[in-house]
């Protein structure tokens, strides 16, 4: 079952969003951007005319007003983010990561750069990708990078429908537009975030799909697939925790193609990990929604070599991570005993988190390794495809572990104190500390 998560701010379509409005009033000083039709009160006075240029005075018009459309809907930036711009984007894309063209559908359709040019951009859209795009360098570029990869995998996985082909693609580009209305989150990486942070954080997904629901040119087909952009097959995604059949293949794909835009901008090492042990350590999406990437990367010169050098320092690489994961027969016990008295919504969190570990210590028994004793099996590993894919797991490892910590933080946030103090004590076990 989901556990839909309550955003930490909401957009009324009559209020005014303050983060909102301090990062239009931020873009407003670069670009001119303007009213792009009357923005008119639910008293049905006229509070800024079709033209007028948004500064702080004019802002000023609307404190404590009700509006009869949202604000987002009525702007629009004069020299910001053009369509021009987003395909120009889109080509530079291209020849810079050749695996979307080798993901994308079989000859016969459309070129993937003539889709984005028939897809419909709203001045409303392109206004709010203006602001995107001016908080920080390279937003824009990923965007459109997410837009191609939605693209493609929808292409490939959901044949002969255009139309929902360029939904999927708007949906791609405009994913993160809910972190707009958000309070600003530290963006530095390695830096701890609470609960509560990590729970802003997860809420953009509501955010965006919420805005996007009611805008003109997008609709609940572009708002679902916002909003599930960050769900995992396992349900340790966010925000509803969507798991195995709740999280259809469709609603996957921009899901996927986040993910690996992510890689894609950390390096191909980062993108042969993953991609390997997606395949190794099942769960986070379906067999169907990676196949087109890793039907793309099978072959290939970079997938052999990185593959070879994973070999490396194996023998030392084993040793800690069969200490970590054989602590886990005993963490998993304690969940099972604490389980029984624990709350529904804690007990959710625990159960994910069993889950996560049952599923790693599958896939590490699969590749061969002995968790009680790993040093003899590793030495009876001669075949080197599997010590290749033994080096990809002990690399993906670390990785999967943060990601469980992150998750249970995340879902601890709307639990009680004491409720809050169990998760603590569990990851604190998982870590390898006392408890």
């Amino acid at each position: 079952m989901a556990d839909d998560l309550d955003p930490v701010v909401d957009v009324d379509p009559g209020a005014l969003n303050p983060h909102f409005l301090l990062r239009l009033l931020a873009s407003a000083e670069k670009h001119r951007i303007e009213a792009a039709g009357d923005v008119v009160a639910t008293s049905r006075a006229r509070l800024i005319v079709t033209g007028t240029g948004i500064d702080a005075e004019v802002l000023g018009r609307l404190r404590d007003a009700s509006l009869q459309r949202p604000l987002e809907d009525c702007l629009q930036a004069r020299d910001g983010v053009t369509p021009a711009k987003v395909l120009q984007l889109a080509e530079s894309l291209l020849l810079k990561y050749p695996l979307i063209q080798r993901i994308d559908a079989p000859d016969g359709d459309p070129r993937l750069l003539e889709v984005i040019r028939q897809i419909r951009l709203t001045p409303s859209m392109l206004m709010l990708l203006t602001i995107y795009a001016d908080e920080r360098e390279g937003r824009l570029e990923h965007a459109v990078c997410v837009a191609l990869l939605t693209l493609t995998l929808a292409r490939r996985l959901i044949s002969g429908k255009a139309l929902l082909h360029r939904q999927f693609c708007l949906a791609g580009l405009l994913h993160d537009v809910g972190e707009l209305f958000m309070p600003p989150i530290t963006q530095q990486r390695d830096v701890p975030l609470s609960p509560e942070q990590w729970r802003s954080i997860a809420s953009h997904p509501v955010i965006g799909s919420r805005v996007l629901a009611r805008m003109e040119g997008a609709g609940p087909v572009v708002a679902e697939a916002v909003l599930c952009h960050h769900e995992r097959l396992d349900g340790f995604g966010y925000p509803r925790g969507l798991a195995d059949e709740s999280f259809t293949l469709a609603n996957q794909l921009l899901a996927v193609a986040e993910w690996l835009a992510g890689l894609l901008e950390a390096g191909m090492d980062s993108l042969l990990r993953a991609s390997v042990a997606s395949r190794l350590i099942p769960g986070e999406f379906s067999p169907q929604a990676l196949e087109p990437i890793q039907r793309a990367l099978r072959g290939t010169s970079e997938l052999a070599d990185w593959l070879k050098a994973q070999q490396a320092d194996l023998d030392e690489r084993v040793k800690p991570m069969a200490q970590s994961l054989s602590r886990f027969g005993a963490i998993q016990q304690w969940i099972a005993t604490r389980g029984v008295t624990a709350s529904p919504a804690l007990r959710g969190v625990m159960l994910k988190a069993y889950q996560r570990m049952h599923r790693l210590q599958l896939s590490f028994a699969s590749a061969g390794l002995n968790l009680k004793n790993p040093e003899p099996v590793l030495a009876d590993l001669e075949a080197p495809e599997v010590r290749q894919e033994l080096g990809a797991l002990l690399g993906e490892f670390g990785w999967r572990m943060r990601e469980m910590e992150r998750a249970c933080l995340l879902r601890a946030s709307m639990l009680g104190g004491d409720d809050l103090s169990v998760v603590n004590e569990m990851l604190v076990m998982i870590r390898g500390g006392s408890s």
